[in-house]
């Protein structure tokens, strides 16, 4: 049968992806259309006004990703 320890490893991260889709299709248009790095910006709590990836566990902000266009 299936090893329990198995299933509940992957309906975590089926969760923790799906609860956070928007912010790794973010990322793949940026990489696409931008150079973009990731700052450490120390131990924040997330920007109301600015969607975060933030784990349900913690929720605070250790980097955050400074985008500029690539040149064409």
């Amino acid at each position: 049968m299936f090893d329990p320890i198995s299933l509940i490893i992957g309906i975590t991260m089926n969760i923790y992806t799906l609860d956070n889709m928007d912010f790794f299709h973010q990322r793949s248009t940026n990489n696409k259309t931008m150079n973009c790095r990731w700052e450490y910006v120390g131990k924040k709590k997330p920007n109301p006004q600015n969607p975060s990836l933030t784990t349900p566990f913690f929720g605070n902000v250790y980097y955050q990703q400074h985008c500029v266009e690539k040149e064409k």
